[in-house]
Order: structure tokens, then sequence, then C-alpha cells
């Protein structure tokens, strides 16, 4: 049965009346029903949206990550004029983009070289390409991962050295280590390093390690056995040319004296 009804929004509709277990339903004007159903779905996108913004600032403010590296570093902002560039873009860019391979495998990155190069700057970009992509990332200094450690021997410490290894072991999807290399004042801090590394081998999670000094003395530094399990599923990049940042001060320097 039909006849003829008025929507205030959309004008004149036709009524079907529908019998329901012997009752008599009426359909509401279609446009109506078409547009609460739209509303619906753009409500639900809106709110994944939101959810999923929220959760990309929870990984940034967990992630360590400094202000100042948020701001300035990413991909598109990396000065790739030589080959060796080049190639260490493409390198940090796969391992992002092809982050979830990198969880399979439980790949590893070694950026080694000259201070002021990039290694930084590539890193971080890393980190936050997956955390758009909603995986944890982690960046510490080796002496800040150091510090953590030693901050439970504390009898006021509420955790134990174990559970802050395994916090830096299993929590995060990537870590990113800075400064590795520098001279460890007791044998005990080169223990507990490795215990960070050897256990996220184990486990395959990928980390990245950055150090200002070459392989061969990252090897005397954390041990051969150490260094050969991060590159046997790990690609080591060498960041030899001149620092950026040396050019950058030169170039300001010459902005504000007139110089060229």
């Amino acid at each position: 049965m039909k006849h003829m009804k008025h929507c205030p929004t959309h004008g004149p509709y036709t009524v079907e009346m529908l019998e329901l277990a012997g009752k008599t339903i009426e359909r509401r004007c279609p446009r109506c029903v078409t547009d609460f159903k739209a509303g619906q779905v753009q409500f639900a996108v809106s709110q994944e949206k939101q959810s999923r913004e929220d959760r990309i600032r929870q990984l940034i403010g967990k992630s360590g990550l400094p202000r100042r590296y948020i701001q300035k570093y990413d991909f598109e902002t990396f000065s790739s004029a030589t080959p060796e560039q080049q190639y260490a873009l493409q390198i940090a860019q796969q391992f992002a983009y092809g982050f979830e391979q990198a969880l399979e495998h439980g790949s590893n990155l070694l950026f080694t070289g000259r201070s002021g190069t990039g290694k930084n700057h590539l890193a971080t970009s890393i980190a936050k390409v997956i955390i758009e992509q909603g995986y944890s990332a982690l960046f510490l200094t080796t002496i800040n991962a150091m510090r953590s450690i030693k901050e439970t021997f504390s009898q006021d410490s509420e955790l134990t050295e174990r559970q802050v290894i395994y916090r830096l072991v299993q929590d995060f999807d990537l870590l990113i280590l800075d400064e590795v290399g520098i001279q460890f004042k007791s044998q005990t801090e080169g223990i507990l390093l490795f215990d960070i590394l050897n256990g996220r081998y184990e486990e395959m999670k990928p980390t990245i390690l950055i150090s200002n000094e070459d392989l061969g003395q990252l090897r005397q530094t954390l041990g051969e056995r150490l260094i050969d399990r991060l590159l046997e599923d790990g690609t080591h990049v060498e960041f030899l040319w001149n620092s950026f940042r040396q050019a950058n001060h030169g170039n300001l320097f010459n902005q504000r004296w007139g110089r060229n």
C-alpha cells in the first residue's frame, strides 16, 4: 500500500506501508535514510581518524625523540647531493616504508661516520614514518640508556634492572641508540648494553645504532660477535661526507655578516 507524504527537508515522497509480524510499518523518507547512513559513515571515519591521531601523538610522546629533531627532520629535508648520500637516504626509506618486513626478519641498521652528517636526521625520519604506520619507537642515547638502568640500583627505585632491560628489549618495535661507542666507564656498562642489543637480536626486534666510530672501532667496543649478529639481517651505512652542520653554520655566518 502506497501514499504520498511530505518531508520537511526533501519535499514529497512516496510512502510504502509494510506488514511485519502483524504490525504496519511506515517507511521514512528514503533521502533522510540515505543522509542518516552517510552521516553514520562520516562519523565513524571521523572517529577512526581522531583515534589514529591520538595514537600517533601518544607514540610520539613516548618515543623520546627530541623536539628539535621532530620539527626539523624528515626524508624531504635530507640533503642527498652525492651518490653516497642518495644511497643512505634510499636505505633509510626502504627500512621505514618496509618496516613490516624489518619486523618479520629482525632487521637492523648501523649508521656510522662523522658528526653532523645526517645520521640522526635519517634515524628520526624513519621513526616518524613508522609511528605514522602505528608502530612504536624509542630514541635514546647510550648514556641515557645506561643511566635508566643504573637508577634501579637505588633502594627507592620502583623498577629492577631486569625490568628496565626487558622494557628496552620488548616494549618498542624500534629502538634507536645514539652515541654508541663512547668509552664505557666500566665493564658493567658494556655488559648491560650487550644484554639490550643481544636481547633485541634474539627477539628479532629492529634496532638502529648511531655512532661516530667506524665499523672496526665498533667491533672493538661492542665485540665481534655482537656486531656480526646485528649485521646478520642488517645494513651498515657509512656517513663519510663533510658535516652539514658546519656548512650551515658557515652559511648563517655569511648571511648575518654579508660575506659570500
